[in-house]
């Protein structure tokens, strides 16, 4: 678990860094892990910081030295380990969003399929899709800070979609599908209602109940509440409630496993991992309570 890695500093000590930053909470490089700490500023940012050594020392050992110690229950811990929770959230979708299009590419080749945007001021098209080559194409989105696989497809001059169709675009619908039955972003669902169509695309969830955001005066999110499905049975609900704060709840046999609030950064991409992180949070203490229990029967 992540919390228990974050290092806090105690009686006000800090990691001094460079252009007068100072760090208060790091998570250092993990074993078998990128060779990355990632660090918690006084600001409220996090900043990542290469090298698996500080000061000719490891990481961990050069914290303790000046000041810093393991606290899971810390505010700062528990901020750090939440924003490590979203980018790895994003990160989740990134490479599930490559899966799934190399799937629909295998699946619907040489076929005439039709391209539905999630925005629902643009207009449905046909597309034919192209054989698979070897390659594929990553669609990259400063402005939404997201990558997404994308589908290639047959170019038409007279079309405006270019040579492949990115999953964080819209939905593709078979020759047998009904394109007309798919749910379309609102200007009144935003980043949020467009998050979740962007995690169920990439084949992480399925649609449950509301397919849109719409307000509810009487619910506990009167701004609007969306679920999806996991393939394991789970399901996660994702809320906006009277505070315009967001809200995401993982749900395991009735019961919530995780619940966060709130996005660092309101982009398409920060949103998707918000939402995500809650499958991250979950699945490393799935992992970490497999590992406790094998050692046991060991």
């Amino acid at each position: 678990m992540k919390t228990s890695n974050i290092y806090v500093g105690i009686n006000g000590a800090t990691i001094a860094l460079s252009n007068d930053k100072r760090g208060v909470a790091v998570y250092p490089p993990q074993k078998g892990g990128e060779n990355v700490s990632y660090v918690l500023l006084d600001s409220g940012q996090m900043v990542k910081v290469p090298g698996a050594r500080w000061g000719k020392v490891s990481v961990p050992r050069y914290l303790k030295e000046n000041g810093f110690e393991l606290n899971p229950n810390d505010e700062r811990t528990l901020r750090l380990a939440d924003m490590l929770d979203v980018e790895d959230g994003r990160s989740l979708v990134e490479s599930a969003s490559k899966t799934q299009a190399a799937a629909l590419q295998r699946t619907f080749v040489g076929q005439t399929c039709t391209f539905v945007p999630f925005d629902e001021a643009k207009p449905t098209a046909a597309v034919k899709i192209e054989a698979p080559n070897g390659s594929q194409v990553i669609s990259f989105d400063l402005v939404s800070g997201f990558a997404s696989a994308a589908v290639k497809i047959e170019y038409v001059r007279e079309s405006q979609l270019g040579w492949d169709l990115a999953l964080s675009s819209g939905w593709l619908v078979g020759p047998d599908g009904d394109a007309g039955s798919l749910p379309r972003n609102t200007e009144y669902g935003g980043l949020v209602e467009q998050a979740v169509y962007v995690i169920c695309n990439c084949g992480l969830g399925t649609l449950i109940g509301e397919r849109n955001l719409m307000p509810n005066p009487m619910s506990t999110y009167p701004r609007g509440l969306m679920k999806f499905s996991l393939e394991n049975g789970d399901f996660v609900q994702v809320g906006v409630d009277g505070c315009d704060d967001l809200v995401v709840s993982y749900f395991r046999a009735g019961e919530i496993q995780y619940m966060r609030r709130g996005m660092y950064t309101p982009r398409l991409g920060d949103v998707i991992g918000a939402i995500a992180a809650v499958i991250v949070r979950v699945g490393e203490k799935d992992a970490w309570m497999t590992n406790k229990f094998a050692k046991k029967a060991a």
